[in-house]
């Protein structure tokens, strides 16, 4: 139930312009209340404040008490008239501020009838464990409770009872942490029984040590006991026990290849080396023809000599870029290339379960023999 402070607060407000209300413990009305600080300066002999972290002690002021009293007096009898008009859906949570303006009063003050407000509160709105635990702090400390009331206890808290189931809880090892439906509950041994409202629910246990135990059925009815023991084991360690390693497999190869742009690079390269020599070497050829003909002019046949020298040192350097082209084509293919596929397809170095020794038969027609194949 979520106990928020919205209406409370707004209720404290409506007390500081001096809203009537009835006084505790009584039925009559009391004059206006003159609403003072919740938190007044410490007198002297207070204690000093708490160390950070801490939480700050609870200060007893019988005047913040009746404030939130009366807030909560008032924020009740909001929502029974809501409620009296069919309006239950906005009742509920000026009843669950209600709760939280009591819980506030109870802190501030000690008036055990504050404690039974609640417990009825609670009681009528459905929140039976809550109610029980209120109904019997109350009877636990019957001084200042009005007659009537202790009265009528024993009754509410067998009418409360009725509507609830007990579980006990016998835990073993002691110290264990008990969680219900993923909630900490406390640690074993539990110091109550757990007072739960109708239904199924999940006890996990877990403690240094043992082995936890999780989603632990139980199954809760109206006015039913259910005792459970539950014990943990504990964690076994092999003191004597091998550790042996596991056989991990070596991750699959991926085939690597090296670059073809050097492959088509050489390629051209010795195609346009040959291709120009040749065509170079067929017009060196035809300027020496016209330099070896009987009809050609003087002046010709020179120039058919300069340009046949030309073509034909052209086409040797053609030739010999072709021829360089070529071989370093195949050395790259053959070494770079197709040589490192098949190497790294065969490479088992990397795995470090492979057999450094491998013996293979080897038999010839006329004598037979093992081969040793290994690598150290």
């Amino acid at each position: 139930m979520g106990r928020t402070l919205p209406l409370a607060l707004g209720a404290c407000v409506l007390l500081f312009a001096g809203t009537a209300a009835a006084a505790p413990g009584d039925g009559s009305g009391s004059p206006d209340v003159e609403m003072e600080p919740d938190a007044p300066p410490p007198a002297q002999g207070a204690v000093a404040a708490p160390a950070p972290g801490a939480e700050p002690p609870i200060v007893k002021d019988p005047k913040v008490a009746k404030k939130w009293l009366t807030a909560a007096q008032v924020l009740v009898s909001k929502a029974d008239a809501l409620a009296k008009k069919g309006k239950a859906d906005d009742a509920k949570p000026i009843y669950e501020n209600a709760v939280v303006a009591y819980g506030k009063a109870i802190e501030a003050g000690d008036d055990p009838n504050v404690v039974f407000a609640l417990a009825a509160l609670d009681d009528k709105l459905g929140a039976f464990p809550a109610a029980i635990k209120g109904y019997k702090q109350v009877a636990a400390t019957p001084k200042g409770v009005r007659a009537d009331t202790l009265k009528k206890l024993p009754g509410l808290i067998d009418a409360a009872s009725g509507k609830v189931g007990v579980v006990t809880l016998a835990i073993t090892p002691e110290g264990a942490t008990v969680s219900l439906d993923g909630v900490e509950i406390g640690k074993a041994p539990l110091p109550e029984p757990l007072l739960l409202l109708p239904g199924a629910y999940k006890i996990t246990i877990a403690a240094d040590g043992f082995q936890p135990k999780e989603d632990i059925d139980i199954a809760v009815e109206a006015g039913g006991e259910t005792e459970k023991k539950l014990d943990l084991d504990p964690v076994i360690i092999d003191l004597h026990s091998k550790h042996e390693e596991a056989y991990v497999p070596p991750p699959p190869r991926k085939p690597h290849r090296k670059s073809r742009v050097p492959l088509y690079a050489g390629g051209a390269v010795t195609i346009i080396g040959l291709g120009g020599g040749i065509v170079l070497g067929e017009l060196a050829v035809k300027q020496h023809n016209i330099f070896v003909a009987p009809n050609t002019s003087f002046d010709n046949r020179l120039d058919a000599q300069d340009n046949g020298r030309q073509y034909a040192h052209a086409a040797d350097a053609c030739f010999v870029g072709g021829v360089v082209g070529a071989l370093f084509t195949g050395a790259w293919y053959l070494f770079e290339y197709r040589g490192k596929v098949a190497y790294d397809d065969g490479d088992d170095s990397a795995n470090p379960n492979a057999p450094k020794l491998v013996l293979a038969p080897w038999v010839q027609p006329d004598v037979g023999g093992l081969a040793a194949l290994g690598r150290f």
